[in-house]
């Protein structure tokens, strides 16, 4: 599996983290787990997607309809979501976009630490 999802000790965020050749299913696979084993009622979830260690790339059609679903899960109504990167990766705008269009507020960061920052303060 190329991903694992946990809280983040102390805090109310959930973090995603994402290694190696993660495909299109195992990143459904990630929203969907997020949603059923993390996700309290009336809670406004906080997201940290470690992305910094992803070496596949969706194709466009996979990030749109990545971000559609995300989106259009209601445990993720009103999500923030911080997403780090590396600066030399391609990051995937179009799964961003959706998401951001569909209701999510979602930031690319290059440090955690402001992630958490940013993440803490929603």
């Amino acid at each position: 599996m190329g991903f694992k999802t946990g809280m983040i000790e102390g805090t109310n965020i959930v973090r995603i983290d994402l290694v190696g050749a993660v495909t299109f299913d195992e990143r459904i696979q990630a929203i969907h787990q997020v949603c059923t084993e993390h996700y309290k009622v009336q809670a406004k979830l906080k997201i940290l997607i470690d992305a910094r260690q992803v070496s596949k790339e969706l194709t466009q059609s996979e990030q749109v309809i990545l971000g559609t679903y995300a989106a259009s899960r209601e445990e993720l109504k009103n999500a923030s979501v911080a997403v780090l990167v590396v600066a030399s990766q391609i990051v995937h705008s179009q799964a961003i976009q959706k998401s951001s269009e569909l209701g999510h507020e979602i930031k690319l960061f290059h440090t955690e630490s402001e992630a958490l920052i940013w993440l803490n303060s929603k």
